[in-house]
């Protein structure tokens, strides 16, 4: 198995254990940027704590489109120690 279906598959399982985790979480767009087939993306993130707390942090998402319209590279950064401090 290659290493990329490997890291999804491991994706896949982690995703509910992060979601029991949190009440909910929003996405507000603060600004996009598209050049030719690349797109960045800054956002603000809420998650809502179990504690009923909203905390707020910054994200960055880049994404390509390739030949076929879909989304071939996908890349977020983000810290989300603040959401568990």
């Amino acid at each position: 198995m290659c290493p990329l279906s490997k890291a999804a598959m491991r994706s896949r399982r982690a995703a509910p254990a992060f979601f029991a985790t949190i009440d909910g979480m929003r996405h507000d767009i603060v600004n996009e940027w598209v050049v030719g087939t690349d797109t960045i993306v800054e956002l603000t993130v809420t998650y809502t704590r179990k504690d009923g707390r909203r905390v707020a942090i910054p994200v960055a998402s880049i994404w390509t489109v390739g030949d076929s319209g879909l989304i071939d590279e996908y890349r977020v950064f983000f810290d989300l120690a603040p959401v568990f401090a």
